[in-house]
């Protein structure tokens, strides 16, 4: 099964996209293409369908290429705990390097909740 390198939030409906039975996720410019599979009868799994989305009506978050103290792989918009040092808000991986002193120090980021599904654990309500 393929690792999803990004993950979608759809605004309207206020949840995650996710393709179905280890299907992919492909994110354009303009769109995204979620493939979803299902289960056959040889055991195994065939195309089933495509969803297409256009990509003002979804937020696409990229895999930092870090994990939790947990082994949860950390996306932007995640929250994380840093340590005893307080929260941060993972907003582009380009500003992960701010935090990343905490990771060479072993205080251990925790995530904590997401800018959509807990936006009280933030300041942008």
């Amino acid at each position: 099964m393929k690792e999803t390198k990004f993950r979608v939030w759809d605004k309207k409906n206020k949840k995650w996209i996710k393709p179905k039975f280890g299907g992919d996720l492909c994110v354009g410019d303009d769109i995204v293409i979620v493939r979803d599979f299902k289960p056959n009868n040889n055991g195994g799994y065939s195309f089933d369908k495509e969803r297409i989305f256009e990509r003002i009506d979804v937020k696409v978050m990229r895999d930092t290429g870090i994990k939790d103290k947990n082994g949860i792989k950390i996306y932007e918009g995640d929250i994380v705990k840093c340590g005893d040092v307080g929260t941060a808000i993972i907003e582009d991986i380009r500003k992960l390097y701010n935090i990343f002193e905490y990771i060479e120090r072993r205080i251990w980021l925790k995530i904590i909740g997401n800018i959509y599904e807990n936006p009280n654990l933030t300041n942008k309500q």
